[in-house]
């Protein structure tokens, strides 16, 4: 019988390579427009990470967010912490 191998920075690495395929556009299977802004992502992911995104992503493949629930800044921190675990504070994030 085999041992269990545990390869500790595979979750890290595997999120840091869908983070960079989100920023390539790479498969992103999912366009969600923030009043004038495109987000591009990958549905299994917004599924994996929120309820709510999950029942959104399941019928569509260009989804529309209110502006009144949310602004293309604060959604951008978002889906970077999705992607990343990190969230950046808002100056931080108006830099880069």
């Amino acid at each position: 019988m085999l041992d269990t191998m545990e390869a500790p920075g595979h979750s890290r690495q595997l999120l840091l390579q869908l983070n960079n395929q989100r920023t390539k556009g790479f498969l992103c299977d999912v366009i969600i427009v923030v009043q004038n802004a495109l987000f591009r992502a990958h549905k299994n992911v917004l599924a994996a990470s929120s309820a709510y995104l999950k029942s959104l992503v399941v019928h569509d493949n260009l989804l529309n967010l209110d502006h009144d629930m949310v602004s293309p800044a604060v959604f951008r921190l978002v889906l970077d912490f999705i992607y990343t675990g990190r969230l950046a504070d808002g100056a931080e994030a108006a830099a880069a």
